[in-house]
């Protein structure tokens, strides 16, 4: 009997170490397939990193920015007080363009005033 237990105990242990190595084989598949899966999303991950690069030297600084920005309020503050000089300018200019049709206006109503009350004058000299 014990033969037949020792034989049937080396089947058993043929049988089970068949399994472990089933067992080891199919874990390495696993692996195998999870170590290419996990590089091909490392690549993915890694040329993603490199754009973001390529990306980032295209920026300016931060520097770069506040000065531009500085410039760009010093220019918009100097157009905006050439506007208003410039304003300021037609205000005066349209003020007296209409002072001087005023004027105009003022002499050349004397002008038909006096020539008729000379006219009137003449006929009645008559």
């Amino acid at each position: 009997m014990d033969h037949i237990t020792n034989e049937a105990l080396a089947v058993a242990i043929a049988g089970l170490r068949k399994e472990m190595e089933l067992r080891a084989k199919s874990a390495d598949d696993a692996i195998a397939v999870a170590t290419k899966t996990m590089d091909a999303r490392l690549e993915g991950m890694n040329e993603f990193r490199e754009q973001l690069n390529r990306q980032t030297h295209t920026f300016i600084t931060r520097n770069e920015a506040e000065l531009k920005h500085e410039q760009l309020t010093s220019k918009i503050e100097d157009l905006s007080q050439r506007v208003q000089g410039a304003e300021l300018l037609k205000a005066e200019i349209t003020g007296k363009i209409t002072t001087l049709a005023v004027v105009i206006t003022i002499y050349t109503t004397f002008i038909v005033v006096v020539t008729g009350a000379i006219l009137r004058y003449a006929l009645d000299c008559k």
